[in-house]
């Protein structure tokens, strides 16, 4: 028996963090949360990111688990949440509440609210709510809150794709400096991805998807507007699980891209979301990744059953239009460049579009050249910025679950990211050139000549005299030319 390559072995391999006989989903949360905050006091890299990402200072760490906390009110039951977090720095002795929920679990406000109350009451500084719902925009868990307390009190949401983000940074950077803790790290993020671990949930798009895309190729999309609102919300939550993935896979900070009035009215961006699905059948995002091109685009069409990925490029400002095309047409022609892109062409004139696949411009760049008549375009167009896409059938959904459908809708994001997006670059000017001096004429010309138009003679051309010095001054000196010629 190879015990290095022996599949039956190797998954009996002993585990710090193990699945095994986990039998339901209250045993799944008591050892989520006790692997959780084993790590976050055992890890320091990553305890002291929590506990940034809360509020708290940078200090020594110590973690509890399952505290309970007599009601100063007798006829309140016994509070026990599930954890705590301390950090003391100094004089500083900051604490916080955790509440930890896993799988499809939700949050609930009444809980969160008891525990909310009961951190103020008791001194307490934060309270830190784990789930697989993603947080508001504030950073806030989704439930509704007392925001008198709030102030006093704050509490931050972590969801666990953001705390796999979190550990899976670490890892891959290799910032976790002691061996040991680095082995640690690895073997909870190992536990966490472990489906028999019951913590991860994957996103969904509701029970309702099959409905909805039967409603929308009918043309009669209204008939669930009642689905819609759930529908924008998984929306919603898996363009941030998304982001949240792409962060731990890039090692840079990668989120959804949010208006400011949406960051201030969460409920907005929902609203607005819904709208469009009912109002033009499709949902839409765009993520923000740093250094970037451009912002990545998603655009799900619910009467044509497909995903558009999609990034904008500006075109260059300076150059012939052949040359303005070659540079986007050179971009186009590296490994993994899915023929099928679609390059489309904003020219300065209202309504002039040209548009080819990437394979076909590889060849013939001028293509781009023509519009949608096959007309050619005005010399003296000029390209405002180019538009990249991409279309993917969406997969179908396995009963009532969409798990499916969100995963390949993900795989198609990373092809269209590391085909199209990773490789194309901004524009940029080539840096100003100084012209070269002028030499002063006196110095640089050996002799001076002077040309001197004379009278016009009876409507005849006049003559042109020329007069040539050695040198300014003894030009100078000469006597000037009469009107007749003679000196």
């Amino acid at each position: 028996m190879d015990f290095d390559t022996d599949e039956q072995v190797r998954s009996h391999e002993v585990r710090l963090f193990p699945t095994i006989r986990i039998g339901s989903i209250r045993e799944a949360e008591l050892r989520a949360t006790a692997g959780l905050l084993a790590i976050v006091k055992a890890v320091s890299e990553f305890g002291r990111a929590i506990v940034k990402e809360a509020g708290g200072p940078v200090g020594r760490l110590s973690c509890y688990t399952e505290v309970p906390f007599t009601p100063t009110d007798p006829e309140q039951a016994e509070l026990r949440p599930d954890g705590i977090i301390r950090s003391v720095r100094g004089s500083n002795d900051w604490r916080a509440l955790v509440e930890v929920k896993v799988g499809d679990n939700p949050l609930t406000d009444e809980q969160v609210n008891a525990y909310h109350r009961l951190a103020k009451e008791r001194g307490f500084s934060a309270v830190i709510t784990v789930s697989n719902e993603a947080a508001n925009t504030d950073g806030s868990p989704p439930v509704s809150l007392d925001g008198r307390r709030l102030k006093a009190v704050p509490v931050v949401h972590l969801s666990w794709d953001r705390l796999l983000s979190e550990a899976k940074l670490l890892s891959q950077r290799s910032q976790v400096a002691d061996a040991d803790q680095a082995w640690m790290l690895e073997e909870w993020i190992r536990y966490v991805m472990d489906p028999d671990s019951r913590i991860i949930e994957h996103p969904q798009l509701g029970e309702r998807w099959s409905e909805i895309l039967r409603a929308a190729r009918e043309a009669n999309l209204p008939s669930v507007a009642k689905y819609v609102d759930d529908l924008a919300s998984s929306w919603d939550s898996y363009l941030r699980k998304q982001s949240l993935r792409l962060r731990a896979k890039l090692g840079v900070e990668v989120e959804p891209r949010v208006s400011r009035s949406d960051r201030k009215d969460p409920t907005s961006r929902m609203k607005r979301i819904a709208h469009e699905a009912l109002s033009e059948g499709v949902l839409r995002g765009e993520l923000r990744i740093p250094d970037t091109a451009g912002d990545l685009s998603i655009e799900v069409g619910l009467v044509a059953r497909t995903v558009r990925f999609g990034i904008q490029l500006e075109a260059p400002q300076e150059g012939r239009q052949q040359t303005r095309i070659n540079w986007l047409a050179r971009q186009l022609r590296h490994d993994g460049m899915p023929e099928d892109v679609v390059v489309k062409v904003d020219w300065d004139r209202k309504g002039l579009m040209s548009q080819s696949k990437a394979g076909d411009i590889r060849e013939k760049p001028e293509m781009l050249l023509r519009d949608g008549h096959h007309q050619s375009i005005p010399a003296d167009a000029s390209p405002r910025r180019f538009v990249l896409e991409w279309t993917r059938k969406l997969q179908k959904p396995q009963g009532k679950s969409t798990v499916r459908v969100l995963e390949g809708v993900s795989e198609d994001l990373e092809k269209f990211y590391r085909g199209v997006v990773e490789n194309h670059v901004p524009y940029k000017a080539p840096a100003p050139k100084l012209l070269p001096e002028l030499e002063p004429i006196m110095e640089s010309s050996p002799s001076l000549s002077v040309v001197v138009e004379a009278p016009s003679l009876g409507g005849l051309s006049p003559p042109l005299l020329e007069v040539v010095a050695n040198d300014v001054s003894e030009a100078a000196e000469e006597e000037p030319v009469q009107s007749d010629g003679s000196s």
